[in-house]
């Protein structure tokens, strides 16, 4: 069987420093139902977690809520991929908002379970 580039890249992401911020450089783990943001630190490591019952705010809270549903909002997903493609990603989220989540309409925002601290001791890769 013939390999393809795919395979032969090696599946590795590597940074200069961990994140700061956790919504624009922390890395996104989880199943659906519990989460993380990881930080990427080497001696210090930070996770924040999510479990996807800690809500706040939620159906019904605001008058004309319709579950983050915009109609016609479908029709406008090429479009925002194209936006992506061209290195648009303020304008494509921006689109994304306004045709396919129905952000501001009141629909809730997970909350954070805590962080969790990871400290490891290293001995500079000497077993």
């Amino acid at each position: 069987m013939e390999s393809s580039a795919v395979e032969d890249e090696p599946l590795t992401l590597w940074y200069r420093q961990p994140a700061k911020d956790w919504m624009r450089e922390a890395l996104p783990v989880g199943n659906g139902k519990v989460g993380a943001m990881v930080f990427g630190g080497v001696s210090r490591e930070r996770l924040t977690l999510n479990e996807k019952s800690l809500w706040d705010g939620g159906p019904g809270e605001l008058e004309g809520y319709d579950g983050g549903n915009v109609p016609g909002g479908a029709q406008q997903l090429e479009r925002i991929r194209q936006l992506i493609r061209e290195g648009q990603f303020d304008k494509a989220m921006a689109e994304g908002n306004r045709h396919l989540t129905g952000y501001g309409a009141g629909y809730g925002a997970y909350q954070v379970l805590g962080d969790l601290i990871l400290d490891f001791e290293h001995n500079g890769g000497k077993a």
